[in-house]
């Protein structure tokens, strides 16, 4: 998996740090970029093409506000399957498991 990060982004560090415990459960390998610019991130798409990423995670709050709709855009070019940013692998990791989870123990609504 791709992890977009922008080294000027306060909150990186806290970011890295959930991205590499939810890719070590999830035995997933993963590859960190720096980005600041759309050029930085047309340069670091152009070169992961090669090496058929099947994932792109945004580790940075900076780049998904500023840069979003770039990163989508060129992920979607590149045929990358899957797109994440912030805490979403954090939640995947702490929501319980489909067979305890309450939606799936509740009956129909008594109306």
């Amino acid at each position: 998996m791709l992890v977009l990060v922008d080294p000027d982004d306060p909150d990186v560090p806290q970011f890295k740090l959930e991205v590499q415990h939810a890719a070590s459960a999830l035995k997933i390998t993963t590859m960190e970029r720096r980005a600041r610019t759309q050029k930085d991130l047309e340069q670091i798409f152009d070169s992961v093409s090669r090496s058929n990423t099947d994932g792109v995670f945004i580790a940075s709050l900076s780049l998904r506000v500023k840069l979003h709709s770039v990163i989508i855009r060129l992920a979607t070019k590149q045929q990358v399957r899957r797109l994440a940013a912030g805490s979403y692998v954090d939640k995947i990791l702490k929501e319980p498991s489909p067979p305890t989870c309450p939606s799936r123990r509740m009956s129909a609504p008594n109306w």
